[in-house]
Parts: structure tokens; sequence; C-alpha cells
């Protein structure tokens, strides 16, 4: 891989450079330090501008197939100053917003970003990198940003996706390194599972060794330099416990869904960067992979499980997810009531209260549409769906008027 990396960026044949590029698809683990040698060329001036910005996106759709990170972290300040660039700053601010943890988060990049704002105008990408900015550091970004999900990057996966899926598909269950890493679970991989490519991080041969010979020592002390402690080694509650102001997450945030350590410390620890992130990548999912939004998915019950997950993480949070309550508004206009029927009106349960107008235009007038037109037992599923998400938030309000009276208390 790096020498076919080393040709692209060394070589300005734009036509033969783009073959290259589309088809370098990865099939376990790609090594920190051929992205290193890569980018290191960027500045040489031999390859094209489009040369740069398909090599950004090949670099966000196989980010989580880098076998390690830090180095890549070191070069944050090196992206960010390519910006200033408008056709690249789109994926550089997706790139960034993968990479982003609360030190790079500095005065003179909020100023950058706030100029890159007031000159192309309120783009969704700048919105996201300074909602993160903002969560990390809210003394340094003072600006109201808008408070509902929506897409904030375009998709990059272009020809890489389907080619990394088939790959999946036909080495499952025969090279240990093709297999993806389950965060501190013992579940086994699903079959043929398109939906969540990015729901698990692959794991290479040097993960797992470190993991091997990690079991045994106190992680307290390992970590006492480094202030961060991996996810890949989080395996007990004790652990948790010991770690949970340094933990590291993965920068695609899937993983979480399938790991109740993490799920704990996302009860306890209120990490709105956490949230963010999370929220991002299934909005990212849902909109893809919705069975009835797009075309040609042979794909319905890998989403069944996948709705299915994510209800059962809002049961264990006792919370819904933003980017479903958006999914939800905008596929039910589409939706037949036959589709995933149980798993959707299970996230309909969910739905934070909100806008008696929104959610009466978005919500109730679809589901009244299919309910009149439907069997008796789609009725009450219905209405059982409704109770539930009533009860939700009569608990919700509950929970919060508990915590405002311990305030008031602790004030006296």
């Amino acid at each position: 891989m790096s020498t076919i990396l080393f040709n692209i960026f060394c070589f300005p044949a734009d036509t033969v450079n783009t073959c290259l590029l589309k088809s370098l698809v990865p099939a376990s683990v790609i090594p920190e330090s051929s992205i290193i040698s890569s980018v290191s060329w960027l500045c040489v001036g031999k390859c094209s501008g489009n040369i740069q910005l398909l090599f950004l996106k090949w670099l966000i759709t196989v980010f989580d197939f880098i076998d390690h990170k830090e180095q890549i972290h070191a070069l944050y300040g090196f992206f960010f100053s390519f910006l200033q660039d408008e056709k690249m700053c789109p994926y550089v601010c997706h790139l960034l917003y993968l990479l982003t943890r609360k030190e790079n988060v500095r005065p003179f990049r909020v100023r950058r970003l706030l100029d890159l704002q007031a000159k192309m105008g309120m783009q969704s990408h700048l919105q996201a990198l300074l909602s993160l900015y903002k969560l990390f550091c809210p003394e340094l970004v003072t600006i109201t940003l808008p408070g509902k999900m929506k897409t904030y990057f375009k998709n990059s996966e272009g020809p890489w996706k389907a080619a990394i899926n088939a790959i999946r598909r036909r080495s499952q269950g025969n090279s240990p390194l093709s297999q993806p890493l389950f965060l501190g679970t013992a579940q086994p991989q699903s079959r043929k599972r398109k939906w969540n490519t990015q729901l698990f991080i692959p794991a290479s041969s040097t993960n797992r060794n470190n993991l091997e010979q990690d079991s045994g020592k106190n992680h307290v002390d390992l970590y006492s330099a480094n202030k961060s402690f991996p996810v890949e080694q989080l395996q007990t509650f004790p652990q948790l416990l010991e770690n949970i102001h340094h933990l590291e997450f993965p920068s695609q945030m899937g993983s979480v869904l399938t790991n109740p350590l993490l799920l704990h410390y996302m009860n306890c620890i209120k990490d709105e960067s956490v949230y963010l992130r999370l929220n991002y990548w299934m909005g990212q999912t849902l909109q893809e992979e919705c069975t009835w939004c797009v075309a040609d998915n042979q794909y319905e019950d890998e989403f069944k499980d996948f709705l299915e997950t994510v209800y059962k993480t809002e049961c264990f949070l006792q919370e819904g997810f933003s980017s479903c309550e958006e999914f939800l508004y905008k596929s039910l206009p589409l939706w037949d009531g036959f589709c995933c029927r149980s798993q959707i009106l299970r996230l309909v349960s969910w739905i934070p209260l909100g806008n008696f107008s929104e959610m009466k235009s978005h919500l109730y007038d679809p589901l009244a549409q299919l309910f009149f037109t439907s069997s008796l037992y789609f009725k009450c599923s219905v209405l059982e769906s409704l109770k539930e998400l009533l009860q939700n938030w009569l608990n919700w309000h509950v929970i919060h008027l508990d915590s405002a009276s311990d305030s008031q208390v602790c004030s006296l």
C-alpha cells in the first residue's frame, strides 16, 4: 500500500492516479506509517488538487482501518491549514471532526473557523466543527449554533464502500485479521451486516497482542503518563471506574452501541461531545441505510437488527437520540406501516418532548393516515407506542423536577 500511495503522489498522471486511488480498498488494517508517508507528499506540488481531494475522501472512508492514530493526531495543525481551500474545506472539516480532542481546541483555530463562516456563510461542515469545539471549550465559542441534528458532511465514501463491504463479506470467518474487534463484548459477528460497516473497529494483530500482554498489568500505572485510556483495553467494570475520566473514545462512535461499559459511562458522565459524535454517526447510518428510503436495499433484516440495537440503547440510557427523532420525522411520511413496524414504533416511544406543532405535522399526522387505513393490530400497536411515549415523558418530567428540587436544597 505504501508503494501505491507513493506512486500516486509522485507522478503527475491524474487519470492513472485516480484509478489507483479508487482501487485502493483495505482488506484488513492500514499501517499508520503508510498514511504519514502519504500525507508528507501532499505539499510537494506534484499531485493535483483533484488527487488531494480524492485522497482526503479515501482517508475519511478508511479512517477506522488505520491501526494507530497518534502520529496522525500530531498532524492536526497540518490538516487544519487546508481549510483555506474552499473545495477541500468540507472534507478537511470532516477529517478534523474525527481527529479533534480537547487539546486541539485553541483560540486561533476558533477565530479561523469564525472567519471562514463569515466569508462562506453558515456551512454545515463548519457548524459541525464549531459545535464540537464549543462542547470541549464553551468559553472559546460564544456564538449560538443550531441545536438540531442535520447531515453535517457530504458523503465521502465514493467508490470504496461497496468494495469494502464485498471484501468483508467474502473474508468473514477466514482470517483473524479481518474480524472486527467488538469493544468489551463477546458477541459473535453477525452475518452480512452491510449497514454497520463503521459500527466496529477492525483490529490488528498488534492490538490483540498488546491486549493480551497488558491484561495482567495495572492500567492506572500504565497510563499515568498518558492521560488517555483506549477503549480497546476496557474489559471490566473496575477498569471503567479506575479510568472513567481518561477514556479515549473511538473516532467513529457506532461501537458504543454494543458496549455495555461505554453505555454505563454515558449514563454517569454526561459528556456532550460523546453524544454529538454518536448522533452524527447514527444520523448518517439511518439516512443511508433506511430500507424504504434507499432503492434496491436488500438488507431489511440487518436494518431491523440495527434499529433494535438503537432502541435497546435508548432504553438503557432512558432517553432518545436526536438523530433518531430526525430520522423518524423525515421517514414516517414515506413509511408503509409494515417494514420494520415493531422497531419503528418502539423508537417512536423515545422521541423527546418537543414543540407540539412540529410533532403534529411530522409524527401524529403520518401515523394518523396509517392508523385509519390499517388493521386492528396496527391500531393497537400505535396506541401502545403512544402510551409508552407519554410514560417516558412523565418519567423525564419527574426526574428533572427531582433534580431541580435537589439543586434548590443544595443552594439553600
